[in-house]
C-alpha cells in the first residue's frame, strides 16, 4: 500500500490530508483531515528604526548671572574650534579685574620699604592670585566653542538677562555620526567594518561597541539569528547626513 500526503493553508489553519490507496483501486478508501491553527506575524514588528546622533555634543552654559550682549554664531551655523559663540556683559568683571590689579601694584610698592618682607610678600601673592581669578572671570564672559561643530540650539536673545547655569547654546560635532543598530553576533566585534543603510544609502561604518540587546530591540530575540546591539560610527565629513 502506498501513502500519499499533502498540506495547504486554508482560512488561517494548516490542513493536512492523507489518502490510503489500496493496490488495484482507482480512488482513496479513507481520508483523515486535521486542522492546526497558525499565527502570522507582521514583518513590521522586526523593523527597528535607528537614530543618527552626533559623535560629540556639548551644552554651553552661562558661567554667571548677567546680560547677554551678543550671539556671535547663528543657529545651525558651523563654527570653528575656539570661535566666539556668545558674549556676556563684561563691565562688572572688568571692574573687578582693575581693582585686583590695583591691589597688586599697592602690595608691590609696600614690599620695597617693608620691614617684614615675608608678610608683605605673602599679601602680594594673595593679591596676584585674586587678580588671576578676576582675569578668568572676565574671560568667561566670552563663550567659545570647545571643538568644531554645528550650533544645534541657541534659545536666548541679545539683551536678555541670564542666570548662572542657563543654556546659552548647544554644539554638536557632526563630522561623524553614530547609531545603535542590531547586528548579527558573528562579525560584529569592536572595530569591525560593517555596511548600514542610512537614508536609503548603503554606507560604511565601524563598530564602536557591542552590547546586549536593549528592551527596544527585544523583538529580535524571537528570530533564529543571534543579534547584538552595536554602536556604529559613520563618517560624515561633508555633512551629507
Amino acid at each position: 500500500m502506498k501513502v500519499r500526503g499533502f498540506s495547504a493553508a486554508v482560512g488561517g489553519v494548516v490542513v493536512f490530508a492523507a489518502a490510503s490507496l489500496a493496490n488495484g483501486q482507482s480512488g482513496p478508501t479513507t481520508a483523515k483531515i486535521e486542522a492546526v491553527p497558525f499565527d502570522l506575524t507582521a514583518p513590521d514588528r522586526y523593523q527597528i528604526p535607528a537614530i543618527l546622533e552626533p559623535i560629540r555634543r556639548v551644552t554651553i552654559l552661562a558661567p554667571a548671572d548677567g546680560i547677554l550682549r551678543s550671539m556671535e554664531a547663528l543657529l545651525g551655523s558651523a563654527v570653528r574650534e575656539s570661535q566666539d559663540i556668545a558674549q556676556l556683559d563684561r563691565a562688572e568683571a572688568s571692574a573687578r579685574l582693575k581693582i585686583a590689579q590695583a591691589h597688586v601694584k599697592e602690595m608691590q610698592a609696600s614690599l620695597k620699604g617693608a620691614g617684614n618682607a615675608a608678610i608683605v610678600q605673602a599679601q602680594l601673592d594673595g593679591a596676584q592670585a585674586r587678580a588671576e581669578i578676576a582675569q578668568l572671570e572676565l574671560e568667561r564672559c566670552t563663550l567659545r566653542a570647545p571643538f568644531a561643530g554645528r550650533l544645534l540650539a541657541a534659545p536666548l536673545s541679545p539683551g536678555q538677562y541670564v542666570t548662572k547655569g542657563a543654556l546659552v547654546a548647544e554644539l554638536a560635532d557632526v563630522s561623524s555620526l553614530r547609531a545603535l543598530v542590531p547586528l548579527e553576533r558573528s562579525g560584529s566585534g569592536v572595530g569591525a567594518s560593517v555596511t548600514v543603510s542610512v537614508e536609503g544609502q548603503s554606507v560604511a561604518a565601524k563598530v564602536q561597541a557591542s552590547l546586549p540587546l536593549p528592551e527596544g530591540l527585544a523583538a529580535l530575540r524571537e528570530l533564529s539569528t543571534a543579534f547584538t546591539a552595536a554602536w556604529v560610527v559613520i563618517p560624515n565629513p561633508k555633512g551629507t547626513f
